[in-house]
């Protein structure tokens, strides 16, 4: 089983002017989503402290990328948006085309986050801030996953052994966040304050969290009593990895 790791769920907005000016450019995202709805209902409805709400409503501090997907699904606007600004705000909308990270080329960038994926071994989230956007064709997204567009779509790094062979630790891994509906699939999820891939399955008696590296790591039966211990973030589209 992946150790229990600690996240943080805000980055501190006092270093720097920039980084002010960017949490508060966040800020207004979030308040416009709210349409009307407290900071208090937001935060009953994602599991964080009003407190925490209440610093990013100031643009003090932005959350993690757990609480930014969990934000994003309750508001029901696109995790993308809400982090940058970028594309269409809502899953819905249609004709906002996504930025191109390179238009001569026609390339467009989906966002990656300097937050680990633990998959064993200890790895955790200290951070979620964006990075930077990896670039993709849109040709290359239908044939692979059967969309051109980037909408949900973030890439994070793997961290641990517990899914070798198929994932490894500093893979990359592109996680669809509009897709959170468990089959037999590799997902993202949030369990016991650990932010994990895993391979999910639904079970007669409630959900099996599968490590493929059965050697080392047991699969773990969740009761259906306790399904709501298990945040699930997104399913794992594509990975990338050096050789």
């Amino acid at each position: 089983m992946a150790e229990t790791v600690t996240r943080d769920d805000e980055v501190s907005g006092s270093d720097t002017v920039s980084a002010a000016n960017r949490f508060g450019v966040f800020s207004e995202r979030l308040r416009d989503s709210l349409e009307g709805r407290s900071g208090t209902w937001l935060a009953k409805s994602i599991g964080a402290a009003p407190s925490t709400v209440n610093s990013w409503l100031k643009g003090e501090s932005e959350p993690g990328l757990t609480y930014l997907v969990a934000c994003a699904n309750v508001l029901e606007r696109n995790v993308a948006w809400l982090a940058t600004g970028e594309g269409p705000s809502s899953p819905g909308e249609s004709g906002a085309q996504p930025r191109a990270a390179n238009p001569q080329d026609q390339f467009v960038g989906i966002p990656r986050y300097d937050v680990q994926l633990s998959a064993g071994g200890g790895g955790f989230a200290q951070r979620a801030e964006l990075l930077d956007e990896i670039p993709f064709t849109p040709k290359f997204l239908r044939r692979k996953l059967g969309r051109g567009t980037t909408r949900d779509l973030v890439m994070v790094e793997v961290a641990g052994d517990s899914m070798e062979p198929t994932l490894s630790d500093g893979d990359l891994v592109m996680i669809d966040t509009s897709s959170r509906t468990v089959n037999d699939g590799l997902f993202a999820l949030v369990w016991e304050d650990a932010l994990l891939v895993k391979r999910l399955r639904r079970a007669v008696d409630g959900l099996l969290i599968i490590s493929d590296n059965s050697d080392l790591y047991e699969p773990m039966l969740l009761p259906r009593s306790r399904g709501d211990e298990v945040q699930v973030v997104g399913r794992v589209r594509w990975v990338a990895r050096v050789v």
